[in-house]
């Protein structure tokens, strides 16, 4: 017996949606998060280290000299 049963309506039917399909639902919306934020998180990672090493190579060649600097 089921709510609307227990309540004294008869003769409804409530469409069953199987959980194990909200779940997978669910658990593919997580993992396609996860599967765009790895190309976006290997792209920060590749500008970081590009920026950081050409500064690193800008002030230790004596380039910096053309900005005005000691």
């Amino acid at each position: 017996m089921d709510g609307l049963q227990q309540l004294g309506i008869d003769g409804v039917e409530m469409p069953e949606e199987p959980v194990s399909k909200n779940v997978l639902i669910g658990v593919g919306g997580v993992l396609l998060v996860i599967a765009a934020l790895i190309p976006i998180t290997a792209a920060v990672i590749t500008v970081v280290f590009v920026v950081t090493t050409y500064v690193t190579w800008f002030f230790e060649s004596g380039m910096i000299g053309f900005l005005g600097g000691d």
